[in-house]
């Protein structure tokens, strides 16, 4: 370390004070891979905090956790969408695509950091991401 380099333990300092400032935390993410290793966790540990009207992260949340799923619940998810009753309502382009989404395979196990279940916030999430499939 030369001495104008911050060390990972002086990061993880800065980042705790960091922990209820999503934005921030976001950048910090793109830094480079150390800081995205250190900011992950703080990020994911209660990713329904401080929920507001912007849905759009909710539905990226949903879409992470489903994708650390085992393959077969994956399948079983996608069956289900299928086989709803308003499947008339949805095209082929849309299955499509939920279909490749869910296959992705996710940087991190986004599970094993979390730490705070909201389970009210996370039905509303998972309405939000379900409404467009």
């Amino acid at each position: 370390n030369s001495p104008s380099q911050i060390t990972p333990d002086c990061l993880e300092v800065i980042f705790k004070y960091l922990k209820y400032d999503r934005s921030s935390l976001f950048s910090c993410l793109l830094v480079n891979r150390l800081w995205c290793r250190l900011v992950v966790h703080l990020i994911w540990r209660d990713p329904f905090f401080n929920m507001n009207s912007n849905k759009e992260p909710l539905f990226g949340i949903v879409q992470s956790y489903i994708s650390c799923l085992p393959d077969t619940s994956k399948q079983n998810i996608i069956d289900e969408i299928i086989n709803t009753d308003e499947k008339d309502e949805k095209d082929e382009k849309t299955f499509q695509q939920l279909q490749q989404q869910l296959q992705r395979q996710p940087l991190f196990n986004y599970i094993k950091y979390l730490q705070v279940f909201n389970s009210e916030n996370f039905d509303i999430a998972f309405n939000e991401w379900h409404k467009k499939y």
